[in-house]
């Protein structure tokens, strides 16, 4: 067993098997690797349709805990893994045939290292305007922020598509006070740069992302990545945001919220320049979650 597939899902069934089925078509060698679903509480019949799964098409494991969140099921994932790399990705993205193949090549040139990947947009999706603003080089993922692909930098610990030993989850683990999906890898991948861990980034081991978002949708994802961002920096405080290099927080954030919620509602702005019109609307909410997070504190 060479690599271990760590899926995290939740309510996902049909977007689950299409993934399952994309890593079928993989040219790496069935007996090589294995895949991990680990059930966060789904309410849905996800389990009973990976027990139906063909067993013969894949070596699948599958794990069903109470709901607790992305981080602690990527734990016990970690926990059950049988191989020494561990290969996360989303229960929403489909494998180039080629994904696993890269993955295992770049570990085997260099020791000790993690191997992210490039994930793009699934052709088959209606893939609008807005998509292509926010990925592959925005808001949702930003690849071009990378300026030493032998050294990605902690802020593209991507769990959509990275790899890495599995020895090194000894240092550090998922912190699971991050409830939801958002700054919880970046979290890792802090702590493992300080033990010594350097990201490569391979732009030819590719996964497709198969959710379709839409501004509003995105506008709430933005919230919720906001409250994360702020337990992520009370945490490290010996980290400045200049050192986030996809990321940057004014210091005067209910100035800059209400100065950003007025300029996300202008109507001239939406007529004029749409793109704009977007970069407050998201910025305005990622704002407004840093401030509701700190009124639990």
């Amino acid at each position: 067993m060479k690599i271990s597939v760590i899926i995290p899902t939740f309510n996902r069934k049909a977007k689950l098997i299409r993934t399952l089925d994309s890593i079928k078509r993989s040219t790496f060698p069935l007996k090589d690797f294995e895949v991990i679903i680990i059930d966060d509480g789904s309410s849905d019949d996800t389990g009973q349709i990976i027990k139906n799964y063909p067993k013969d098409k894949l070596n699948l494991t599958y794990y069903c805990q109470v709901n607790q969140g992305p981080a602690k099921a990527r734990n016990v994932g970690v926990e059950l893994a049988k191989a020494a790399i561990v290969l996360f990705c989303g229960d929403d993205t489909l494998f180039h045939k080629n994904l696993l193949k890269r993955h295992y090549e770049l570990h085997k040139e260099n020791k000790g290292i993690a191997v992210l990947g490039l994930c793009l947009w699934d052709e088959h999706l209606d893939v609008d305007r807005f998509m292509r603003y926010i990925a592959p080089n925005g808001f949702q993922y930003n690849y071009s922020l990378i300026d030493n692909k032998e050294d990605a930098g902690f802020s593209f610990f991507y769990t959509c598509n990275i790899s890495l030993e599995k020895r090194w989850f000894n240092f550090a683990k998922f912190d699971t006070s991050f409830t939801d999906a958002a700054y919880e890898d970046i979290d890792l991948g802090y702590m493992l740069e300080k033990k010594g861990l350097k990201i490569h980034y391979c732009e030819d081991a590719i996964v497709y992302h198969s959710h379709k978002y839409d501004p509003e949708s995105f506008y709430k994802r933005m919230e919720k990545v906001g409250k994360n961002a702020e337990v992520f920096f009370r945490k490290h405080k010996d980290l400045k945001s200049k050192d986030m290099k996809s990321d940057a927080f004014p210091g005067s954030l209910h100035i800059i919220k209400l100065i950003f919620g007025i300029l996300a509602k202008s109507m001239i702005i939406k007529e004029i320049n749409i793109e704009r019109h977007w970069f407050f609307n998201i910025f305005y909410n990622k704002f407004k979650g840093i401030l509701l997070k700190r009124k639990e504190y």
